[in-house]
């Protein structure tokens, strides 16, 4: 069964893993990356990302590829929830040609593309890694918010923030006045 085939590759590859992660909190994030599972698990960044991610207090992240069925949707690794059950998106883009694949896995979550498309009961947008810090500006249509440079020192404010429970706008501005 050709929906099934998607499940069975992900239990397959989870059973071949070692040092993974699984975690309990309510602060929930899906790590997402734009690209399919063995490019995506070759990047220590997108690792050391989730493992400080996991060891954030009341924070569980969760990761998603970028599917490499057409049938297949965009789920987390851990879970198998849809992505846009989590309620933040963190993408790690590493240069311009994974653009498609971002605006692929938006697509299949059900998340408009633009920034500016999103309201209220769409998962945030998070997008950060060496295209980041290397050139931005590609990414700021599609974002709601841009880690510049290393996330390491950022992440506790970042999630801290996009969990306090304000209005979007309202979180977009104290992101703002703290860098992000």
């Amino acid at each position: 069964m050709a929906s099934q085939g998607w499940k069975d590759a992900i239990d397959a590859r989870l059973r071949a893993e070692h040092g993974g992660l699984t975690g309990v909190g309510r602060r929930a994030i899906a790590l997402v990356n734009p690209t399919p599972y063995p490019v995506a698990m070759s990047s220590l960044g997108y690792q050391t990302v989730y493992r400080l991610l996991n060891a954030l207090p009341d924070t569980v992240a969760e990761r998603a590829f970028l599917p490499e069925g057409a049938d297949a949707p965009l789920c987390t690794y851990e879970s198998r929830r849809p992505v846009s059950d989590l309620a933040v998106l963190a993408f790690s883009v590493a240069y311009e040609l994974e653009l498609g694949g971002l605006f692929e896995c938006l697509r299949r979550a059900g998340v408009p593309p633009l920034a500016a498309e999103r309201g209220p009961r769409h998962p945030w947008v998070v997008v950060g890694g060496p295209l980041s810090y290397a050139d931005p500006r590609p990414l700021a249509p599609f974002a709601d918010v841009v880690v510049l440079g290393e996330a390491e020192a950022q992440l506790a404010p970042l999630v801290d923030q996009l969990f306090a429970g304000g209005e979007r706008a309202a979180t977009l501005r104290a992101l703002a006045e703290r860098g992000f």
